[in-house]
């Protein structure tokens, strides 16, 4: 596809999409995997591991929405069952429940800005979290050594560390004027 190919491609997707900001972008990405020859490779759904993601999701009583707990399940889910259908049913609840817990905590962080920036201290001190789903997190991370190797699980937990320390950085600073 020539380049002016895709300027009217573009600006005809761009005004039938006016409702949805991301339907564009869906569309250019669609196309362009459908002209390449692009075939997903679908793995099937665990039935069996989204049900008791979801119970243990839908326990943590976070005060969450339905709709964004269910929306971290799918995600995490789909991450276990697309790129770690290798492994066993532990590895992927594991990975599952841990993505899904992460998806939900960096979607709603920014109302538990105190549970994010004691999220580190309160792990090193073996405390309970201020919120269910860091408490969860922290489990999952207890677990890694019966899952994975030393390396592997030392650095599921250092990234882990870092990342929840990184939502806590953006939550704050995100209205701070960037000066040069």
């Amino acid at each position: 596809i020539r380049g002016y190919q895709w300027i009217h491609l573009f600006t005809t997707m761009s005004q039938s999409h006016h409702e949805d900001p991301h339907g564009t972008t869906r569309e250019l990405i669609a196309d362009y995997l459908r002209r390449c020859g692009y075939k997903a490779d679908c793995s099937a759904r665990n039935v069996e591991l989204r049900s008791v993601v979801a119970q243990k999701m839908h326990s943590l009583k976070s005060g969450n929405s339905v709709e964004v707990v269910d929306k971290a399940l799918d995600a995490g889910c789909n991450i276990a069952e697309s790129a770690y259908g290798h492994t066993s049913h532990d590895h992927q609840y594991y990975i599952a429940l841990y993505t899904a817990i992460l998806i939900c905590v960096d979607d709603t962080g920014d109302r538990q800005l105190e549970a994010l920036e004691q999220f580190t201290s309160r792990f090193s001190r073996g405390e309970k979290q201020l919120s269910p789903a860091l408490d969860a997190l922290v489990d999952l991370l207890r677990q890694a050594y019966s899952l994975f190797t030393v390396f592997g699980s030392d650095a599921i937990i250092a990234g882990t560390l870092e990342v929840v320390t990184a939502m806590h950085v953006e939550f704050t600073t995100k209205h701070l004027e960037i000066k040069p």
